[in-house]
């Protein structure tokens, strides 16, 4: 199926079988309101056009292992996106500003020029074991809340540090592995999972008080925590630093 004209939807159910492509001279806009879109094999967002969710649910990839290839700008304000893969690829942008983005494989970015960006009540759900791939130049990309749901680990030469302006959750059972790729965290590190630091630097640099919690223990190597309002260990999480942790100006010791 292919797009080169404004598109809406508001309610009901749209189903493409095969793929869906938006062309690339600005004309294949789509916005969608409400409810569900379904598209069963492979998604293109090309340059030059917006795709817009305030609401309802996008099925991207429902016969198999598909990919949303996005050279565009997509923007997610609410709703759900559910999809196997993302190639974020030259060009492209992805706002995610609310609602949640499910993706059962990897996202994966270009080397140049194409950027993620979660903010306000984003999150971004990693659901089925695979990789993390943080490519790009210039301004680098950075999440909301993120949930691990499986097993996932950041690509070995990714250029990127994994930069999470929200919480950050491993859930029971699942793991997360950095590659030694360093991480930044503004809301509470939750985990009930396992960690591997691979020697990497996780930093806490939220606006408000931080918790580390969950029921596993939590092995970092070096914390750097820049959060003036500090960060707490709930009473019943254990944590240890396998290296070390230091403090910037102005930041109160560890609580408990």
């Amino acid at each position: 199926m292919f797009i080169a004209v404004e598109t809406s939807l508001s309610r009901g159910t749209v189903t493409v079988i095969n793929e869906i492509t938006y062309y690339s001279d600005g004309r294949g806009n789509v916005t969608v309101n409400g409810g569900t879109v379904t598209v069963t094999e492979w998604f293109y967002k090309y340059s030059g056009g917006n795709a817009r969710f305030y609401g309802g649910t996008l099925n991207i990839g429902t016969s198999g292992s598909y990919e949303f290839m996005n050279y565009g700008n997509l923007y997610v304000v609410s709703g759900t996106v559910t999809v196997d893969k993302i190639a974020n690829n030259s060009g492209g942008l992805i706002e995610h500003s609310g609602g949640t983005i499910e993706i059962s494989e990897y996202y994966k970015e270009a080397a140049t020029g194409c950027h993620y960006y979660g903010s306000g009540s984003a999150i971004f759900y990693f659901t089925w074991s695979s990789y993390i791939r943080l490519y790009g130049t210039g301004v680098t990309s950075y999440f909301n809340d993120v949930n691990i749901d499986d097993a996932y680990y950041i690509e070995t030469g990714s250029t990127q540090d994994f930069d999470i302006n929200g919480k950050f959750t491993i859930s029971s059972g699942n793991s997360f592995d950095t590659n030694g790729r360093a991480m930044f965290v503004a809301g509470n590190w939750t985990n009930d999972g396992t960690f591997t630091h691979d020697n990497n630097t996780v930093t806490f640099d939220g606006g408000s008080a931080q918790t580390i919690l969950g029921t596993a223990t939590t092995s970092f190597y070096d914390v750097h925590i820049t959060n003036s309002a500090g960060l707490n260990l709930n009473s019943s999480t254990n944590a240890k630093w396998d290296h070390e942790i230091t403090f910037g100006s102005d930041v109160p010791a560890v609580e408990t």
